[in-house]
């Protein structure tokens, strides 16, 4: 079983203009809950981690609406702090940190 770390996500473009709010799940679980986020902010989601096998779906949701996935591989174990970048909704850029352990 690894374990996915969560780290924090950078707004690069919000997919709103007056900013977003973010939920993360992980295979269904929450990471916190919902939080506000604008352009050129990070959030630190260090306080997050989950146990998986095979893969993680991370799921972000925008005011409660689903809004984006990206798919965590096992295989990335040890390979240290990854980014992916991720679109929320149609217009929002985003940078999701993580670790695999």
């Amino acid at each position: 079983m690894a374990r996915l770390e969560l780290r924090s996500m950078l707004c690069k473009e919000p997919a709103t203009s007056f900013g977003d709010d973010i939920e993360v799940f992980v295979n269904g679980i929450s990471a916190g809950g919902q939080f506000p986020i604008d352009q050129g902010q990070f959030r630190d989601l260090s306080a997050f981690s989950f146990g998986f096998d095979g893969q993680a779906e991370v799921d972000f949701n925008e005011d409660s609406d689903p809004a984006g996935r990206t798919v965590i591989e096992e295989a990335l174990a040890g390979a240290g702090v990854q980014a992916r970048e991720v679109k929320i909704k149609d217009d929002g850029k985003y940078t999701f940190f993580f670790e695999v352990l």
